[in-house]
């Protein structure tokens, strides 16, 4: 496990729904998601990639060694330890189940069975001293790479 830290944010003046608002907050998460992954030499391939009805796929990546990352990116406004807590909580069983299915078809679709892969969590928390009119940015990451198997979902 891995944690990272940084603490921004930016003036955000449009308003919106509370569902806007967590789409906002999940987006923030995952583009810091995509920044750290960056940061240690990893390709973004796909973004909220989709199977169908099924599932999605948070971020697809691939490593300088060709290695496929599947990563599942959880954004919490809350504690840290109840960011943690809820955020890894929130990655079940049945959530790992159709990460990997879906795995599964992304390499079957493009001819890519063989190459070697893995699953990642990312619990991302954010400040929970929100002020009116700012979006606030992730502070704090926690990685987990290879959270779990493919071989037992």
């Amino acid at each position: 496990m891995v944690e990272h830290s940084s603490i921004t944010s930016r003036d955000d003046t449009s308003s919106g729904s509370r569902g806007c608002r967590r789409s906002r907050l999940g987006r923030s998460g995952e583009d810091a998601a995509v920044s750290f992954y960056e940061a240690l030499g990893l390709e973004l391939l796909e973004r909220n990639w989709r199977a169908g009805r099924f599932a999605e796929v948070d971020l697809i990546l691939r490593s300088p060694s060709g290695l496929l990352v599947f990563a599942e990116v959880k954004t919490r406004m809350a504690s840290w330890d109840s960011c943690l807590e809820s955020g890894f909580e929130a990655v079940s069983l049945r959530k790992q189940r159709k990460i990997v299915t879906a795995s599964r078809l992304y390499t079957a679709q493009r001819a890519l069975i063989d190459t070697p892969c893995r699953f990642d969590v990312l619990v991302i928390s954010c400040d929970t001293s929100r002020q009116p009119g700012k979006t606030v940015l992730p502070r704090r990451i926690v990685h987990v790479a290879d959270a779990f198997s493919g071989q037992y979902c």
